[in-house]
């Protein structure tokens, strides 16, 4: 068992935009993490850390997206 721990790494705050309905159900699930004991903005913060990894992995070509045809038609990403 490790008797040092790491300082966690400093955090700034980003404005992304949603659809309004998606913040209303954000809105509306952090009350009810909050009463299960869940730290919703965590959860938020740890997909967009996945999130940015995967697309920096798609962008140096380690992982296998979509082929150039599809790329060059402007279909390289999906709506969600």
């Amino acid at each position: 068992m490790a008797l040092l721990k790491r300082k966690a790494e400093k955090t700034t705050t980003i404005s992304v935009r949603v659809p309004i309905s998606t913040k209303g159900q954000i809105d509306a699930l952090r009350p009810l993490a909050d009463e299960a004991g869940y730290d919703l903005t965590a959860s938020l913060s740890d997909a967009v850390v996945r999130w940015t990894k995967q697309v920096t992995d798609e962008l140096q070509g380690t992982t296998p997206t979509v082929d150039k045809q599809q790329r060059s038609n402007g279909a390289d990403h999906e709506r969600v």
